[in-house]
């Protein structure tokens, strides 16, 4: 399970979905193929963009945010 943090690390911070880099909560996304053994690199994420663009295909069984503003 992913923790939520009140506070990005403000360091070169850029939400990937909006872009912004407001000091809102986040949460750490693993990043694919990045693993190396108990190591693995992840991107923060704004907490509500995240939320507020998922969406469920039923037809493929995936959770995805369709597209990025």
């Amino acid at each position: 399970m992913n923790k939520i943090f009140e506070h990005p690390n403000i360091s070169n911070f850029c939400c990937p979905i909006c872009h912004g880099d407001d000091d809102r909560p986040i949460v750490l996304i693993t990043i694919q193929g990045t693993q190396k053994k108990n190591i693995i690199e992840a991107k923060q994420v704004h907490l509500d963009c995240l939320l507020d663009g998922l969406e469920y295909y039923k037809d493929i069984f995936a959770i995805a945010i369709p597209t990025v503003c």
